[in-house]
């Protein structure tokens, strides 16, 4: 069962979902990447430089868009090769406390 099935629409829920799917699967390839690319600041600035929309959208696409959007600025900080900065990386259980404490 996928979550999508038991997530009651207009609830926002599905929002949160997406964010999760994104987030798992974002993991997933950058433990793979020999290495990852990132998008110069002018590139992401242009990326997010657009006018706020003047009413809301649906939720989930809200999501999809932020993230499709913002991926190809994002320095990979959760491998274990990851080394630029003493903070080290995330790990999961982390993320999803992260989560916990959001919501």
């Amino acid at each position: 069962m996928d979550a999508d099935d038991v997530i009651e629409p207009g609830t926002g829920y599905a929002a949160m979902a997406a964010a999760a799917r994104r987030a798992i699967a974002y993991r997933r390839r950058v433990a793979e990447a020999a290495r990852t690319p990132v998008a110069s600041y002018a590139k992401m600035l242009d990326a997010f430089t657009a006018p706020v929309p003047a009413q809301g959208g649906d939720p989930r696409a809200i999501i999809e868009e932020l993230a499709t959007l913002a991926e190809p600025g994002i320095r990979a900080s959760t491998g274990s090769r990851f080394f630029g900065w003493v903070i080290g990386h995330s790990h999961p259980t982390g993320v999803a406390a992260d989560w916990l404490t959001a919501a």
